[in-house]
């Protein structure tokens, strides 16, 4: 694996920010796609199934993601993972047979990276070949 400089994340103003060196401090990715959560498509859906209907989705959503994503970073570090939930291991099996199949070598996990011409930062989940390419 590659070891790629850890950007220093900065809360400011309730808006999470990295410091990427020359004094510059740049929003991370994430807060850039949470400027654009309310999109016409999210704010229709819920007003369809209630406000407190889509708070509950939304945050069984988040829970299971972060437990999968933790999982595939464990599984691609160490071959191993700690799913029990029968769900989360469904999808965590359909993960791991895309890796099997298309990951050829992972460089980087949870890379710092940072654009100075977009002034943007972020955590990058993974740097590999995949399919033969650099991804």
């Amino acid at each position: 694996m590659i070891e790629f400089k850890k950007l220093t994340r900065i809360e400011k103003n309730g808006v999470r920010h990295y410091d990427i060196g020359d004094g510059l401090l740049v929003p991370s990715i994430t807060t850039v796609l949470s400027a654009m959560s309310s999109a016409k498509h999210l704010i229709e859906w819920r007003a369809r199934v209630g406000e407190e209907e889509a708070n509950k989705i939304s945050r069984q959503a988040a829970l299971r993601g972060t437990r999968i994503h933790q999982a595939i970073e464990d599984y691609l570090k160490t071959g191993q993972h700690k799913l029990t939930l029968p769900l989360d291991l469904e999808v965590f099996k359909q993960f791991q047979k895309e890796f099997e199949y298309h990951l050829q070598m992972a460089f980087a996990l949870e890379a710092s990276m940072y654009s100075k011409s977009l002034l943007i930062a972020g955590t990058c989940d993974m740097i590999a070949r995949w399919d033969g390419e650099f991804s």
